[in-house]
């Protein structure tokens, strides 16, 4: 109101749509302001979303940003649109935020994938890596991947060649390492037309200056940036700026608690609950409950360790993520506490060792307007690509395995994501001629590994739970 006020402009909230059943009722209102509409606000009540409507529209005031969505004048108010079906692209200005733009170029991907798979795939949850080139200004989506599943005990293989985790961040961060892969093949016949550059003393090569990463995800990572976030429009928003330092909430002693996806079912439980840190393979054969790590947990290794993980290591320094966006469940206290903050103090440590590894901090953001909340039923089935396939692959993220792949004529393929598949593009490129097994390959990244473990330590001093390792034998795989 004291916006307008100041300029003379008489802004108004109206409500756009009304819709679920009387015990769930979602309101959604927008702001207009000098016969212009911002983006919309969906919420459970009528004040939360005329709030988050005006906070919206503020932003877009501040950052000279509109979404495409906000211009239209003639939606009727109260029209039943019932948005909740897909994730559908809203056309970005030229003006418009970072945030909407990976998050558009994100969906588009995802939305021309989508068209040429013949699977339903249920209730997406969708991730993708995307790399802007900040002196073109151009987005590029390198990979993407679906699901919200985890392999189930009686399917876990010792050959590498099961997918453990099928949750769409996972799945779109081996597509990343893939399309590292391909860069970094290509980097040895042509320097100067990849994504990386030769680092300061030559051994390695690093991700080129002018070049960021972005994540963006549906929703937010489950574990400890979601578990608290109670709605759609979590936390307050008023005061919150994209280039804001983070500002963690740590009110209860649960908060920042590492925490693992359950067998066989959605949702997260604390580590604490777990005896054993260290899973056995003839243990969960015998019916010991496989437990995977959250992805809060994951991305947050990521923000200490780098994306490319252990192999990569011994040939690029850490690529870290630049931001993070999501569309729905933001909220930024729960959010940057389970996504860096809880381990502020590990930098310390990293410091005392020398270590070319950091604590990131990344930017933390969510589109101008919040997908909707989806009450369809997960299926198991999970969506992977990367930057150069001509098709998308579809694996039952309950077995590991492919049920849709480009090469029909194989029967039963081995996923290109799994750590089979990947161990053999690094072993191309540079133990073409050795015997290593996948673990003795990792082991030799010395510097990965004690920081790793430094890590590891780090959330048990601080009595965080314990980091949950999976059993060694799948890692003795050649």
């Amino acid at each position: 109101m004291e916006y307008g006020q100041a300029r003379r402009m008489v802004p108004e909230i109206v409500e756009v749509d009304t819709d679920g059943p009387d015990h769930c009722r979602k309101f959604t209102f927008r702001c207009k302001l000098d016969d212009q509409y911002y983006p919309e606000a969906t919420a459970r009540t009528k004040k939360e979303a005329r709030k988050h409507a005006a906070v919206l529209a503020l932003r877009c005031l501040s950052s000279g940003s509109i979404s495409s969505n906000s211009q239209t004048k003639n939606r009727p108010n109260n029209a039943s649109t019932s948005a909740a079906a897909s994730l559908s692209p809203q056309m970005p200005l030229t003006d418009s935020s970072t945030s909407d733009q990976i998050a558009y170029h994100v969906l588009s991907q995802f939305n021309s994938l989508k068209g040429q798979c013949t699977a339903d795939l249920g209730k997406i949850i969708l991730a993708g890596f995307t790399i802007q080139d900040t002196k073109a200004n151009k987005f590029t989506v390198v990979s993407i991947g679906t699901g919200s599943k985890c392999i189930s005990g009686q399917n876990i293989s010792s050959d590498g060649s099961s997918v453990n985790d099928c949750h769409a961040e996972v799945i779109a961060r081996r597509g990343l390492l893939r399309y590292f892969y391909q860069q970094l093949a290509a980097y040895k016949t042509d320097t100067k037309s990849t994504i990386f550059k030769s680092s300061s003393d030559g051994k390695k090569v690093k991700l080129r200056k002018r070049l960021r990463l972005h994540l963006y995800i549906s929703t937010a990572p489950c574990g400890d940036g979601a578990v608290f976030s109670h709605n759609d429009t979590a936390g307050d928003l008023t005061n919150y700026s994209l280039d804001n330092a983070h500002l963690p909430t740590m009110e209860v002693k649960v908060h920042g608690q590492l925490r693992t996806k359950m067998e066989d079912g959605e949702g997260t439980i604390p580590t604490k609950s777990t005896s054993n840190p260290v899973l056995t393979m003839d243990g969960i054969r015998h019916g010991e409950r496989l437990v995977t790590m959250s992805c809060s947990d994951k991305i947050c290794k990521w923000n200490i360790l780098g994306v490319q993980g252990t192999l990569l290591s011994g040939l690029m320094e850490p690529v870290y993520i630049h931001s993070l966006v999501v569309g729905q469940l933001f909220n930024p206290g729960h959010l940057s506490r389970a996504l860096c903050c809880r381990v502020n103090s590990f930098q310390s440590s990293l410091t005392q060792m020398n270590s070319v590894f950091k604590v990131n901090h990344l930017k933390i953001d969510r589109t101008a307007t919040e997908l909707p909340r989806s009450i369809a039923k997960s299926k198991p089935l999970s969506l992977n690509w990367a930057k150069g396939d001509e098709h998308c692959e579809i694996l039952n993220g309950e077995t590991g395995q492919v049920i849709l792949s480009q090469n029909n004529s194989e029967h039963n393929p081995v996923s290109r994501v799994s750590r089979r598949s990947l161990y053999g593009q690094y072993t191309q490129l540079v133990l073409p001629d050795e015997d290593h097994c996948y673990g003795d390959a990792k082991a030799l990244v010395t510097d990965y590994v004690q920081v790793k473990e430094a890590l590891y330590r780090e959330f048990a001093n601080q009595d965080l739970g314990c980091w949950v390792q999976k059993p060694p034998e799948q890692n003795m795989f050649k």
